[in-house]
């Protein structure tokens, strides 16, 4: 008696619409499997610890040092720098408030962000310290290709907030921690 959501809608949507979905349905995200434990899915997937992942990122970041593009953000290279004002925000009203800006930027890539937002940050009178918290070949790449006298990598919180800290920054990626609420707790 009910009809499929799909045969409701055929006749109302416009074939150009239709063809557009059909052509997105190959980008779609989706998730499957019976997995017991966070390590066993993960065992399963394929992602950021890719090797090829590093390549494109790196090569992004290249560019960018050379100039050759404003910015990039996951290896995409960008004309313009595309700023998130709330965290610049959030990151001057830190430097305001402690006189420093010290930050770890927990999963930074090779330095996405304090790139992104330098422009504003240099010029501040104050210590500044950005420490980008990353898997064990980004931070190698980082140290060895990308780090300067602000920009550091490491791969713990605890190792980056050795000098201290002031912020940290989690930029989505929370969500690709096994139980984020108890790293969290076992790293403040």
């Amino acid at each position: 008696m009910t009809r499929n959501l799909r045969e409701v809608l055929r006749p109302l949507v416009p074939p150009i619409v239709l063809e557009a979905l059909r052509g997105m349905r190959g980008s779609v995200l989706s998730f499957s499997g019976d997995y017991s434990s966070w390590g066993e899915a993960s065992a399963a997937a394929t992602g950021y610890d890719s090797q090829e992942i590093l390549t494109r990122v790196a090569s992004a970041t290249r560019a960018v040092v050379r100039g050759e593009a404003a910015y990039e953000r996951d290896s995409v290279l960008f004309d313009h720098i595309e700023y998130s004002w709330p965290a610049l925000a959030s990151l001057l009203h830190v430097a305001v408030q402690m006189r420093s800006l010290r930050v770890i930027d927990f999963g930074g890539s090779l330095g996405s962000t304090w790139r992104q937002n330098r422009r504003f940050l240099e010029g501040l009178d104050i210590p500044l310290a950005w420490r980008v918290v990353e898997q064990e070949h980004f931070v190698d790449l980082g140290r060895k290709e990308f780090a300067t006298n602000v920009l550091g990598f490491d791969r713990t919180i605890a190792e980056a907030a050795a000098a201290g800290a002031d912020v940290v920054l989690f930029s989505s990626c929370l969500c690709y921690v096994d139980e984020p609420m108890r790293f969290l707790r076992d790293s403040v």
